[in-house]
């Protein structure tokens, strides 16, 4: 996974198929071998290409986008 992170919890985009994102949270506990569970998911069953975009909207909202804008 890549992304932006702080334990205990971790937000960043993982892939999923070829050229298919999902951004996602994390929960990790440290143990001998970190053990990490999935606990959020943006647009769950539509992942997003390659060069996609989280960003802050100037409403406020987060928004998540295609490289070419598409939301």
């Amino acid at each position: 996974m890549s992304g932006i992170y702080n334990d205990p919890f971790q937000l960043g985009f993982y892939n999923t198929t070829p050229n298919a994102f999902t951004l996602a949270l994390r929960l990790g506990i440290k143990k001998q071998e970190p053990v990490f569970r999935w606990v959020w998911e943006a647009n769950r069953g539509k992942p997003v290409r390659e060069n996609a975009v989280f960003s802050l909207g100037a409403d406020g909202n987060l928004v998540l986008a295609e490289a070419d804008g598409t939301v």
